[in-house]
């Protein structure tokens, strides 16, 4: 899809767990362009039930086909960003090790913003710090808690 445009990868991301009805009249002219180009390679890419829903689409909002179509066949949404939540809540053992520890720390972050994007909640940088001063190594873990950080990209 990123064929399409350099935003629609991003945009189809975003579409997945909007709650209301993607309209085209407020997108761009390019943004526009692009979503009625997904819509046009959906009609081609699926068909039965997933094509009726793409036919009641009268804008051709590609978007709103992606929302809808996620909306209608990934029903366990809210079970995965309850899963999600506790996978980030509660990671598994950062090692203790410089470099590996700031590899997991990376990965933590990257399932936060996934499951910020899916939840459409931003997670409290108290609570992102917080969960890396539990999983920061011993000898580290004191010296930020005494730097008073107050975001979590500061205690990187």
């Amino acid at each position: 899809m990123s064929l399409i445009g350099d935003s629609v990868a991003d945009d189809l991301r975003q579409s997945e767990g909007l709650p209301r009805t993607v309209d085209l009249a407020s997108l761009n002219a390019v943004r526009r362009a692009s979503s009625r180009k997904v819509f046009y390679a959906l009609t081609m890419l699926v068909k039965g039930a997933p094509l009726s829903i793409l036919r009641s689409i009268e804008d051709s909002s590609g978007y709103e086909a992606r929302r809808l179509l996620c909306a209608k066949y990934d029903a366990n949404l809210a079970g995965r960003q309850h899963s999600l939540l506790t996978k980030i809540l509660r990671p598994a053992a950062f090692p203790t090790e410089a470099q590996p520890w700031e590899d997991a720390m990376l990965t933590w972050k990257r399932e936060v913003a996934k499951w910020e994007r899916l939840s459409l909640e931003t997670l409290p940088e108290s609570v992102k710090i917080t969960v890396l001063l539990e999983n920061a190594p011993p000898g580290v873990r004191a010296t930020l808690a005494m730097a008073g950080h107050t975001t979590a990209d500061a205690v990187e």
